[in-house]
């Protein structure tokens, strides 16, 4: 009698030769083939492996990029302080012709911020060992957080300075103008704001409506995403234009824009690349305001704000551990860190003249003066600010560590 398909027996597995299970390997090392979970253990595995490889450089990146691996050299210099201010000295600027020096205060490591203030003193005021740094914006506006500054200087020989606020969550951030009078008196012109004003830091001026000014990244300051910003180096950092009626991006991709600086003949942009560790430069259309990417230095430290002197030299404060830095500016820190301190200077190059770098100042105590933000050199001195200490130091400098005293390299 013919059977149905449906009336064979059941299939019965028979016991392998090898006496192995399935996915095992076979005499002669051919594998079994993998049942679907065992194929799917491997991927999860494999992934694991390349996720832990992954995590491995991004920590190992981080950790380069906030100074965890940085050896700080031991070189500082002599210098005097100059307490008195009301706040952290974050940036300073200096008109030499007529001897003044404008300071940014502000409390960066309090939660909520005070308003700062900007002071005006003179140069000779700065020869005692305390300051009466008054408010000079004569409370105006209310919400001013200062942080950079710029000095503008007209052919007719009119000033003003323009200073980059922090603001409050309500109003956010602006380029707050000010008239200056001949004895530095300063005066309230109008506060710039813009939909593109996220996380301003520091500002140059290009005309007495005019300026560019620098954003540290996307995210409002303070956030978890601003965190989560600064933990993967986001290139959102950016350079702003404002033409006196709009705002527009002229540069874009950088990790945490900081200081900005424009050359004499105002050709040339610097900017400073604080976790991306480098110095920036642009080449600039005065007439159009548009930039053109002119290569990079890269640097084993976050530079912050930038001075060109009289000679065309960039100057800038530097933290070579930014982890420290980060600790110190922390509400919620218990003790006082350690913040190293750190000046270079760059010659840009003119023609074929080529691009230099050198150490003028390198703390790592941060003795005299911790986290220096900004450096300005006035004849043989470089006044110092700080971003975490309400000092400013005077620090003549030893011939060896100047431009004009540090040979040029050879020719290649």
């Amino acid at each position: 009698m013919a059977r149905s398909p449906n009336d064979r027996p059941p299939r019965t597995s028979r016991p392998r030769k090898d006496g192995g299970k399935p996915g095992s390997v076979r005499p002669g090392g051919a594998p079994a083939v993998l049942r679907k979970d065992d194929r799917f253990a491997g991927v999860f595995i494999v992934a694991g492996v390349l996720g832990l490889a992954l995590a491995g450089t991004w920590g190992w990146g981080l950790a380069r990029d906030v100074g965890m691996l940085t050896e700080v050299n031991d070189r500082p210099l002599q210098c005097r302080n100059v307490t008195g201010f009301q706040g952290f000295t974050e940036d300073v600027a200096v008109d030499r012709e007529r001897g003044l020096v404008f300071v940014s205060q502000s409390w960066l490591d309090r939660a909520p911020q005070p308003r700062g203030q900007v002071s005006v003193l003179r140069l000779t005021d700065l020869a005692g060992a305390q300051v009466e740094a008054l408010d000079a914006t004569r409370a105006t506006p209310a919400d001013l957080r200062p942080l950079g500054l710029g000095l503008w200087k007209g052919a007719d020989g009119a000033r003003r300075l323009f200073v980059v606020s922090a603001g409050t969550e309500a109003l956010g951030a602006a380029v707050e103008l000010y008239g200056v009078d001949a004895d530095g008196r300063l005066t309230h012109v109008r506060s710039v704001r813009d939909p593109l004003f996220v996380r301003l830091n520091d500002v140059v001026p290009t005309g007495p409506e005019s300026f560019y000014v620098t954003q540290d990244g996307a995210a409002p300051r303070g956030s978890t995403a601003a965190l989560v910003e600064l933990a993967n180096r986001s290139g959102t950092g950016r350079v702003i234009e404002w033409t006196g009626t709009a705002a527009r991006v002229v540069a874009d991709g950088l990790v945490l824009a900081n200081g900005i600086a424009l050359s004499a003949d105002g050709r040339r942009v610097f900017v400073s690349e604080t976790l991306g560790r480098a110095m920036r430069f642009y080449a600039r259309d005065p007439a159009t305001g548009a930039f053109v990417d002119d290569g990079r230095i890269q640097l084993p430290t976050g530079l912050d704000n930038l001075d060109v002197d009289p000679a065309g030299v960039i100057w800038a404060g530097a933290h070579p551990r930014l982890m420290t830095l980060g600790e110190a500016l922390d509400p919620a820190r218990e003790g006082s860190p350690i913040v190293p301190s750190q000046v270079l200077w760059f010659d840009p190059g003119t023609g074929e003249g080529p691009r230099r770098v050198n150490e003028a100042m390198s703390s790592p105590d941060g003795a005299p003066i911790p986290g220096v933000s900004v450096a300005v050199r006035v004849g043989n001195d470089l006044l110092l600010g700080s971003v975490v200490s309400p000092q400013l130091s005077i620090c003549p400098l030893p011939a060896d560590r100047t431009p004009e005293g540090t040979p040029l390299p050879p020719r290649p």
